[in-house]
């Protein structure tokens, strides 16, 4: 139990003579995480015209199908990943902060993702008539 409280009390010891440097990285990559939402929503907008685009006069896919159409044809997601200069995107519901590539984005907008894109964008549009 001394072993612990010894830990415990060097991290407690590293804690207050460096708690400024502390905050500071915590503002910084609160800011991050904050700049990585509005990536996401300008990612999530050029993401439904593109699938708007692509889809436009079609039924809306199943999953599965949507995971098959992706794997022939893949998504723009070079033109995807130019709706924002941020090089960065957070998702909702995590802190967790990632870095905008292809392989990032396609880990995120699973197929599921974008057939509820596609939907809400066709739900939209009976809401407007």
């Amino acid at each position: 139990m001394s072993d612990l409280a010894n830990i415990f009390g060097k991290i407690m010891e590293l804690v207050k003579t460096n708690y400024l440097t502390l905050l500071a990285l915590f503002i910084v990559y609160l800011l991050l995480w904050l700049l990585g939402k509005f990536g996401l929503a300008a990612i999530q907008e050029k993401l439904s015209l593109v699938l708007l685009q692509r889809f436009a006069g079609q039924r809306i896919p199943s999953e599965a199908k949507m995971k098959n159409m992706c794997q022939a044809i893949p998504l723009a997601w070079k033109e995807v990943m130019q709706a924002t200069l941020l090089p960065i995107f957070s998702v909702p519901g995590s802190f967790r902060i990632f870095i905008k590539n292809k392989k990032s984005l396609e880990r995120y907008f699973t197929p599921a993702r974008l057939v509820s894109i596609l939907q809400r964008i066709a739900e939209d549009s009976v809401k407007k008539r």
